[in-house]
């Protein structure tokens, strides 16, 4: 049985995830036995967090963070708090926020039709990749999700221990994917247990200034063949955990849509191009017929231009 009440350290004021040595601030505070539950609240929904929180101790866990939208709500959440700290000895609340990818100008391109709350669930799947990186399993939940008994006992045994990431499914006819529930699961068949950091590896940090890069970095790599829970990443040195790299992938939903040139949407396309199609050093020319009268190397992909 994993329990963690009484073990864990609770932090006491907001913490920026953004900021330098604050996810390992966390991981050293909050998480236990390799372990820990992220889950989310702004300033709308402080009673699903409470009540989360409650539940969660009742089962014997305190190694979970709540991430809020900013550090405002985690004043306001700690404020509205302290009566169960004075009143019913409860623990203190344990809540962080990031700065990043909040400030993303990407999402400028998108206003106003972007809530407040949609940033703050793109968020949880950043930080969600910050604390792989740095060794721990990562237990999404949302809040209107209730937890009985200890859930890791069957997170760890066959079958579903021997998988790296597990996302419940709604129970419509769509068969749709649900993200209220996502384990990250950095040890599924002896997968290496931890991506940088305390797990090991000279990984880069991957700050808030830092995510393309990385994100370019992560994705050369061996893709869905790669052998058993560990992906080999291209140039870096580094094995990559298969748990870390999907939810860099889930991450990389949202640094793509805001990488998206919004403008560039109402324009027609200017041509159509054909993929790696190089013909004796020349780049093939585009589908409406402009010929190409540069010329390429024949290992480089043409775009409808030369690439380098």
């Amino acid at each position: 049985m994993l329990r963690s009440v009484g073990i864990t350290r609770p932090l006491r004021r907001g913490l920026d995830l953004a900021q330098t040595g604050a996810v390992e601030q966390v991981v050293a505070s909050r998480s236990h036995r390799g372990e820990i539950i992220l889950f989310t609240s702004d300033a709308n929904m402080p009673g699903w967090a409470f009540h989360f929180v409650l539940t969660l101790r009742r089962v014997g866990y305190e190694h979970w963070l709540l991430l809020a939208d900013a550090d405002a709500t985690c004043d306001a959440l700690h404020e509205r708090w302290r009566p169960m700290e004075t009143q019913h000895t409860e623990a203190p609340l344990s809540c962080a926020w990031s700065s990043y990818p909040a400030s993303h100008p990407g999402w400028q391109k998108w206003q106003p039709g972007v809530p407040k709350v949609f940033k703050l669930w793109a968020s949880r799947w950043w930080v969600a990749h910050q604390l792989l990186r740095q060794g721990v399993s990562v237990l999404s939940l949302d809040t209107d999700a209730a937890l009985f008994s200890d859930v890791y006992p069957l997170l760890h045994a066959p079958p579903l221990g021997a998988h790296d990431v597990l996302i419940s499914k709604n129970g419509d006819a769509s068969g749709s994917l649900n993200c209220g529930f996502v384990y990250f699961n950095l040890h599924a068949r002896g997968g290496g247990g931890g991506g940088g950091g305390r797990g090991g590896g000279d990984a880069e940090p991957c700050g808030q200034h830092r995510c393309a890069s990385c994100v370019s970095g992560h994705l050369e790599a061996v893709g869905s063949e790669a052998a058993g829970s560990e992906v080999a990443t291209a140039g870096s040195g580094r094995v990559v955990p298969a748990a870390e790299w999907a939810a860099l992938l889930l991450w990389e939903r949202f640094a793509l849509f805001l990488g998206v040139d919004r403008a560039s949407l109402r324009r027609p396309p200017s041509s159509q191009v054909r993929e790696g199609a190089v013909e004796h050093g020349q780049c093939a020319p585009p589908v409406h017929g402009t010929p190409m009268p540069s010329a390429c190397p024949p290992s480089t992909r043409c775009m409808g231009t030369c690439m380098p």
